[in-house]
């Protein structure tokens, strides 16, 4: 097993020293050029990534006080529903109140003719 990975190895270092061999100063210029588009490149990305994360928490913030204030908006809807509703309950009672108040009014009316007809009898 040993002596055949030995044997792998030696011909992988032979085959890379007859690639090595190829090499001319343009592939290199080549290879030069493309790890510099990688590098622009990923430079690139990063700075739109940076510029999209930005732009994805301001968003959210937004979203999160634009949520913050429709609950305040419908809290304070609520309140007033409610409100109107008591307020209703409240009239009514009021009603009530002035029915009572009418009955009592009518009862003094009644009593003041009586005494109205009495002294005129």
């Amino acid at each position: 097993m040993n002596l055949l990975l030995a044997q792998i190895e030696q011909t992988a270092v032979a085959e890379g020293f007859s690639l090595a061999k190829d090499v001319t100063p343009a592939t290199m210029a080549g290879y030069a050029f493309a790890v510099v588009v990688l590098a622009v490149g990923l430079y690139v990305f990063y700075k739109l990534y940076t510029k999209e994360k930005d732009y994805n928490k301001d968003v959210t913030k937004a979203m999160g006080d634009f949520n913050q204030k429709s609950i305040e908006v419908m809290i304070a809807v609520k309140g007033r529903l409610d409100d109107q509703q008591r307020m209703g309950d409240n009239i009514t009672e009021i009603r009530h109140q002035v029915d009572s108040l009418g009955s009592k009014f009518d009862e003094l009316n009644r009593k003041l003719d009586r005494g109205q007809t009495v002294r005129v009898s």
